[in-house]
């Protein structure tokens, strides 16, 4: 999770990998809040980015993925 400006040692990445998880973000002191944002959000950038490995390799059938650029739109 380091790509992500969060370390492995803070305390919202420590709270969330305990067995079982400790979920009470809300408590830590407001200085730690930007990190236990960014703790669940590169949580899930990660499962999407082997998503998109997995299932979707070669395959862009949704129209969103075929948006025109702001640069194309002009």
């Amino acid at each position: 999770m380091t790509r992500f400006g969060v370390e492995p040692t803070a305390d919202p990445s420590a709270m969330i990998c305990m067995d079982p998880p400790r979920y009470g973000f809300a408590g830590l002191p407001p200085n730690e809040h930007v990190t236990a944002f960014r703790v669940p959000v590169s949580a899930f950038a990660i499962a999407d980015a082997h998503r998109r490995q997995t299932y979707h390799k070669d395959t862009r059938i949704h129209a969103w993925h075929h948006l025109p650029t702001p640069a194309e739109e002009q």
